[in-house]
């Protein structure tokens, strides 16, 4: 399974670990890497630019604006494909136009809908990606740790309780499988798809 790749540009410690803690419940698949400069930022993109699926972009950070970043990263042939969020306790109708103005493919302001808007966005934008990679129910049933049945029962259980919560965890929760044995299939998922991208 390829993973699929997040940038968090924040510099709050507290809304970092929130919003990294939404983006990855999209799946068991992404991986939020945080920096919280405009330089760090810089750097990461330049290293691993072809291997980002999204940036989720502060505008206000310690060592200038991103803004400068989002430009950047838009007017750059290898890197102006990456979807950026621009996600801010800014909420001028102003500042809503520069970020887009600067090549920005959505605005979310910060507060009391905020995370959850950003994980909606997010999962929307990631949908095409998602949607590429093996199930994680099929992955444990053809590695041996659920049967079709065993699975089919977990997903009825879980349709009929009405929880949301991811599949693994579901899985995990009740009783049909381990933390170990989703670790070790979300790993050897990854090693797969790592293999098939060499």
């Amino acid at each position: 399974m390829l993973p699929i790749k997040v940038l968090l540009v924040e510099d709050s410690p507290t809304q970092a670990a929130v919003s990294r803690h939404d983006l990855e419940g999209i799946g068991p698949e992404v991986e939020v890497t945080i920096v919280d400069t405009a330089a760090q930022a810089l750097r990461t993109i330049q290293t691993r630019g072809a291997n980002l699926d999204l940036i989720v972009l502060d505008l206000t950070l310690p060592d200038g604006s991103g803004l400068d970043v989002c430009r950047l990263i838009k007017t750059n042939g290898s890197t102006r494909g990456i979807p950026i969020i621009i996600f801010s306790m800014e909420a001028l109708s102003t500042h809503r136009q520069e970020a887009y103005s600067a090549g920005a493919d959505h605005y979310i302001s910060k507060g009391s809908t905020g995370d959850a808007t950003l994980r909606l966005v997010a999962s929307t934008l990631l949908r095409k990606k998602l949607r590429k990679l093996p199930r994680l129910g099929e992955s444990l049933v053809s590695y041996g740790y659920l049967t079709i049945h065993q699975l089919q029962q977990a997903l009825d259980a879980q349709a009929a309780s009405g929880q949301t919560t991811l599949l693994g965890q579901w899985l995990v929760q009740k009783g049909f499988i381990t933390q170990a044995q989703l670790q070790e299939v979300l790993e050897l998922q990854h090693s797969e798809g790592a293999a098939i991208r060499k």
